[in-house]
């Protein structure tokens, strides 16, 4: 007579996986759970069962090991481990696996607002951690700083917590078809404090009025069912 396989070992089809993911689910046993986590053979089985581990150790184990990101991800944001989760984070890993593990570290109350502030201006760091950091800065002199970073998603970040009307005019007054973005964000940003308008700004809001009144024309110049209405 052969040796008893546990459903959890054995590969899992399409047919089978709601079942499956549903007795996983029922398990509370967080050694079952551990062993699951890291010894399934089905990705969304070992998924399943770390999102209900607990046991710091193993996390950790996983994080090491797992070559599936998504579980990777999945135990970087369950875990406490300080000095695994900051190695993740300045180390050789893709930005999206550094920016978990800088939010898991935050999460955890690891950082203070000095590190915070520095990771976010330094662009040596990778990218997902200098997002991640730019995304709890609360000092102004430093949101004014990130507003000019090449960086898109960061100078955006910076700018929609910006109160500083003059970097803000500033930002909607320079030139260039690369800056167009940053400057509409800079702009909407201004109106939504009620702050002054520099000229520059003044003249970009004029232009928006003037294309949505021309719009309206044109479409008002349209019946229903796309006729042009005759004078």
């Amino acid at each position: 007579m052969g040796l008893f396989t546990p459903f959890w070992k054995k590969e899992v089809n399409f047919s089978q996986k709601a079942s499956v993911l549903k007795k996983i689910n029922s398990i509370t046993d967080q050694k079952l759970l551990a062993r699951i986590a890291e010894e399934a053979p089905s990705a969304a089985v070992r998924l399943k069962a770390v999102e209900k581990l607990e046991i710091q150790e193993a996390i950790s184990r996983i994080i090491r090991n797992e070559k599936n990101e998504d579980i990777k991800l999945k135990a970087i944001r369950k875990s406490k481990d300080v000095g695994l989760l900051k190695e993740i984070a300045f180390g050789k890993q893709t930005d999206k696996i550094s920016g978990y593990a800088w939010d898991a570290l935050l999460t955890i109350g690891a950082l203070d607002q000095s590190l915070i502030n520095q990771t976010a201006q330094d662009r040596s760091k990778p990218y997902g951690v200098r997002w991640a950091a730019a995304e709890k800065v609360t000092d102004q002199a430093i949101l004014a700083k990130l507003a000019f970073d090449p960086e898109p998603v960061i100078c955006h970040s910076a700018i929609n917590r910006l109160t500083d009307a003059d970097v803000l005019n500033q930002i909607v007054a320079t030139e260039g078809k690369e800056n167009e973005n940053e400057r509409n964000r800079a702009l909407e940003r201004l109106i939504r404090l009620k702050a002054p308008l520099c000229d520059e700004a003044k003249a970009i809001l004029q232009k928006q009025k003037e294309h949505q009144a021309a719009y309206k024309d044109v479409r008002d110049a349209f019946t229903d069912d796309g006729d042009i209405n005759e004078p």
